[in-house]
């Protein structure tokens, strides 16, 4: 009698979560912490209409529309020096659009992240897919590039495990 009230609550909780928005399954591609302490999730959104798009892009969003950008995944990341790491995902509608969209960011500095990255000081971008991934740093940060590489690594391998 005991495990059809277990299912029954369990499927219910379920059924709760995905009707109170409370799950998302874009939420997959954030950034896990546990290995930075001093890190800390501030701030993040799932960006799906061209109306949400518009108003986070501001002057940028022609720019970003010529690519057909259909999700923006946005992720505010504090340090414990109040320094602001933000990673945006940008889902476009195919690898064409999201390689072209890298190549507007690519530096001279390639990394073996994605199908192509590059990096700069304080900044990293790649594309992977139908995905464009630009990471950078606010402020000044000590070893900011091996962090951002390292939260740049975590996001490659949940896109390509999609």
């Amino acid at each position: 009698m005991k495990k059809p009230k277990l299912f029954l609550f369990l499927y219910t909780s379920l059924i709760t979560l995905l009707l109170t928005g409370c799950y998302h399954p874009i939420k997959k591609y954030l950034v896990n912490l546990e290995q930075y302490p001093n890190l800390v999730i501030t701030n993040w959104d799932i960006l799906e209409s061209q109306d949400e798009i518009k108003k986070y892009l501001k002057d940028q969003y022609t720019l970003y529309s010529a690519y057909n950008v259909k999700k923006i995944i946005f992720q505010e990341i504090t340090t414990s020096n109040y320094q602001r790491i933000i990673i945006e995902i940008f889902q476009t509608k195919s690898k064409m659009d999201a390689m072209n969209l890298y190549r507007r960011y690519s530096s001279i500095n390639q990394v073996t992240i994605g199908d192509a990255g590059s990096e700069s000081s304080g900044f990293l971008a790649f594309y992977r897919g139908e995905f464009f991934v630009k990471i950078y740093i606010k402020g000044y940060l000590k070893n900011s590039n091996e962090i951002i590489r390292e939260l740049a690594k975590q996001i490659d391998i949940k896109l390509k495990l999609r």
